[in-house]
């Protein structure tokens, strides 16, 4: 909750004891108190914004000041209204489920802030619409007469002085409707989350400190969104990299151009409830068209390289990539490092591996590998996949659980609500130990892959941090079952 919401909260609690016990009557002070409701709900209107989970509260504030324009016109008036002791019991009942409402929609979609990343440099960020003309959407009832994507850089500065905060969501009430269709909750509930500010900066200078910065690409999971990684995005950035995150149009939850068009979802591209023959079918396309992406975004940083008007000229070092992919993102991940040698690390979380073929799995990989497995996804068919992978790898690779999460817990999903956790969407494990834990495992592991930094931990060690929460997982034993 914010400053001024607490202020607002307060204000009406001590306004709805002090209405009660008939303190008004004998200080008659009601003009002051109405002056100073309008300022402070002027002041959260203005600096905080308005969200309906204070609603509520709004409502004691709009009886506040109508009191304050009785009490100014004829004070007589106002007295007579007061001194009839069942309206102010009503009254304080009514202000009592009022502000027990306004709580209680309060804890349950709170506005949380981003947690402040842990690198010491400043954090810019840019996004922008890419276009790939060789190939076309997934969707072609949209033919744009190629593959439309969007893209969102992170990356080092150190000055954001002057420059506006970027938005978490940056396209807004579209993103924010988008997760509360896929869930099933009205739209207005998840709205809110658009007021969030994130800890990047648009268009701030990229640090010129080093003379080039390592690449990390992120690929969402199918449904997904790409400010579902931001804490990975800006965690990596504020340490020393450039991060290119992925919104894969007609699989991601909504992709928005800088046009104002919304791309949605589109759900006949997974054949879902069908033979699973043809289930895994047109999940391998899906994986393709990821990789293609993943490609052709990596030959768009390569043409911002060449670019020596951009801040960015020169500064890519695209010898040192790295991906970063969840479910569907991680097996098109590790479908594109078997593809293309410039990829030199790769993370997956819970890894969806079920559609590549068998050639696919047993090829293995050859660069270092970290995989991120839920407690929930133990148990999951797609092991079948990730153990021989793993095994067939001839490049270092380690599995670890994160004990008390489900799939879901691989994004943000922490910052929504608490109702993830008995609906199932998110597991017993605190939303946000669960990121500080993944953030340690990625930093640290790109930080010896790509860096080759002498102060990276090695990852056993991270186990000694969260000796309940992380397991190191012995492949060579686990069943693929």
């Amino acid at each position: 909750m914010r400053l001024l919401e607490i202020i607002l909260f307060v204000f009406a609690i001590t306004y709805a004891i002090l209405f009660y016990v008939g303190y008004f009557e004998r200080i008659k002070r009601i003009r002051y108190i109405g002056i100073i409701a309008a300022i402070f709900f002027l002041l959260h209107r203005v600096t905080e914004g308005t969200r309906w989970q204070m609603y509520p509260i709004y409502f004691i504030f709009v009886f506040i000041i109508i009191l304050f324009i009785v009490a100014n016109i004829d004070f007589e008036i106002f007295k007579r209204i007061y001194d009839k002791k069942v309206l102010r019991i009503c009254s304080i009942i009514g202000f009592t489920i009022l502000i027990f409402l306004s709580a209680v929609a309060s804890y349950m979609f709170p506005l949380y802030n981003l947690m402040k990343p842990s690198g010491p440099y400043k954090i810019g960020t840019l996004s922008f619409d890419a276009v790939d003309m060789e190939r076309i959407w997934l969707d072609k009832d949209n033919d744009y007469g190629g593959r439309k994507i969007r893209i969102q850089l992170w990356y080092p500065s150190d000055k954001v002085e002057g420059y506006e905060p970027s938005p978490w969501l940056e396209e807004g009430t579209e993103v924010a409707d988008s997760i509360s269709r896929l869930v099933g909750l009205p739209e207005f509930l998840l709205r809110p989350t658009t007021m969030i500010k994130s800890n990047s900066y648009k268009g701030a200078p990229l640090s010129l400190t080093k003379e080039k910065y390592p690449i990390v690409i992120i690929s969402h999971g199918l449904t997904g969104l790409r400010s579902l990684h931001t804490d990975l995005a800006e965690m990596l950035a504020s340490n020393g990299y450039i991060v290119a995150a992925i919104d894969h149009t007609n699989v991601a939850a909504v992709t928005v151009f800088d046009d104002g068009e919304a791309a949605y979802l589109n759900s006949q591209v997974l054949s879902l409830g069908a033979d699973r023959e043809v289930f895994l079918s047109d999940g391998y396309k899906i994986m393709n068209v990821y990789s293609e992406d993943i490609l052709f975004t990596i030959g768009i940083l390569e043409k911002i390289n060449l670019d020596q008007e951009s801040m960015f000229g020169g500064k890519l070092d695209l010898a040192s990539i790295g991906l970063i992919g969840h479910s569907a993102g991680g097996g098109a991940g590790v479908l594109t490092a078997q593809r293309d040698k410039r990829i030199k690390a790769i993370v997956s979380f819970d890894p969806w591996l079920e559609p590549l073929s068998s050639k696919a799995i047993s090829k293995g990989l050859n660069i270092p590998a970290l995989f991120l497995r839920s407690e929930q996804w133990k148990t999951d068919p797609n092991n079948k996949n990730l153990i021989p992978l793993l095994k067939s790898s001839k490049g270092y690779r380690e599995l670890y659980q994160i004990n008390g999460t489900t799939h879901l817990d691989f994004t943000m999903i922490y910052m929504y609500s608490p109702l993830s956790k008995p609906y199932g969407y998110s597991g017993k494990l605190d939303g946000s130990k669960n990121s500080l834990i993944r953030q340690d495992f990625v930093l640290n592991f790109f930080n010896e892959h790509l860096l080759i930094e002498e102060t990276s931990i090695e990852l056993d060690n991270i186990l000694s941090k969260y000796p309940q929460e992380v397991e190191k997982i012995d492949y060579q034993k686990e069943e693929s079952e």
